[in-house]
This record gives C-alpha cells, sequence and structure tokens, in this order.
C-alpha cells in the first residue's frame, strides 16, 4: 500500500525517555507518522517503547546521557534502519522509508555547537537523496 502523505515532526527533547507521557499524547493527539528528535541524552540502558511507534536511535558514543538524536515511526510504516552514525561531533539516525513510489530516506541528527567557528562536517555514507528531496534538522546555536 502506497502512502499518500506523511506527518513528519521535529522534537528538540532534551531528554527524551523524561517526556514519555507528554511524547505518547504529542504522537497520538496529532496524528504524527514521523518524529525526528535531537538531544535524546539515551544510553546502552535507555529503554522506550511507544505503543505503535518502532524507535531508532543514535546515542552519543562516550555511553553517557548526552546529545543523541531518533526516528520514532509509525511501526505500520514499512521501512528499514541504515546504520547509525556516531561521532563525539554528530549522532544521526537514518531510515528508509518504503511505502512509497519512490524511496524517502529521513534522517535525525543531533551536532552541538561546533568547537571551532566555520567548520563543516560532512557525513558521508547517507545515501543519495530521493527525487523530491526534503532536508529537517536543527543546528546547535547559542
Amino acid at each position: 500500500m502506497e502512502v499518500k502523505s506523511l506527518r513528519i515532526a521535529e522534537w528538540n527533547a532534551n531528554g527524551l525517555a523524561n517526556h514519555k507521557l507528554e511524547l505518547i499524547q504529542f504522537l497520538h493527539n496529532n496524528n504524527i507518522d514521523v518524529l525526528l528528535a535531537s538531544e535524546t541524552h539515551f544510553t546502552d540502558r535507555t529503554v522506550l517503547k511507544i505503543p505503535q511507534y518502532s524507535l531508532y536511535h543514535s546515542n552519543h558514543p562516550d555511553g553517557t546521557a548526552h546529545g543523541g538524536a531518533a526516528i520514532i515511526i509509525r511501526t505500520a510504516l514499512q521501512h528499514f534502519e541504515a546504520p547509525a552514525y556516531q561521532t563525539d561531533k554528530i549522532q544521526a539516525s537514518i531510515l528508509r522509508i518504503t511505502d512509497r513510489s519512490w524511496p524517502l530516506y529521513i534522517a535525525a541528527l543531533y551536532s552541538p555547537l561546533p568547537q571551532t567557528p566555520h567548520r563543516r562536517v560532512r557525513i558521508r555514507y547517507i545515501p543519495p537523496p530521493p527525487r523530491i528531496p526534503i532536508h529537517c534538522g536543527r543546528r546547535m546555536e547559542r
């Protein structure tokens, strides 16, 4: 079955597990298909389950509860996870949604303030964009 539209939201969580009830209410009240979250603050011990949704995340590689990115997607949507990207500068989760006539790659990423002004970091393994590219993201600024 081909999906005609997707409801996508972005959330700077500042600790996603701490806002579980608010998150569940937001997803259901707004009929969200895909949520891109930054600043998840997950560790390898974090467990977050949301009925009717799947969660994919990329934690900070030092194992402590800061940074991080996640994608929360309606389980009914056909999708595949790409390998997570984890460095001290960028954490990214990437999915391919296959319920469309063309593939849609979607990514949630977290990148803290740059240590050096005007420094660019590229993630080279992200697949080429679909015929109609969609870009969402947030760069932390102070």
